[in-house]
């Protein structure tokens, strides 16, 4: 039997009040050294190639941002019809100029759940 090495991704949403686009930001890295701080406690000693790989941001209701919440349930979507979709949030689509998500879409739909 040989290691295998498995990544496990988690996208956490953190509201932040402000206007200015900086300062969003600013406030998430201190979150995201938290949760950092979390993953590596949970894992214990690994070896240095394992443990948080990587921490990307997206302000994801910056103006054409492909991101709403979807109109039955309030869960952030993005649109995986239109182009750049964020990876990490719910599958959805727009359907009569709704978006949903893949719960919420009609079963014939390619990205229905």
């Amino acid at each position: 039997m040989g290691k295998h090495t498995v990544l496990i991704s988690l996208h956490v949403l953190v509201e932040v009040e402000s206007d200015d686009a900086d300062a969003v930001l600013e406030a998430a890295y201190p979150i995201a050294d938290q949760l950092e701080a979390a993953v590596e406690a949970v894992l214990g000693a690994q070896p240095a190639e394992l443990g948080v790989a990587s921490a990307e941001f997206w302000e994801i209701t910056q103006p054409g941002a492909n991101s709403g919440r979807c109109a039955v349930c309030g869960t952030w979507v993005t649109d995986m019809d239109q182009p750049e979709p964020i990876h990490g949030l719910c599958i959805g689509a727009r359907i009569d100029g709704r978006l949903l998500c893949d719960e919420h879409l009609p079963a014939d739909h390619p990205g229905a759940f």
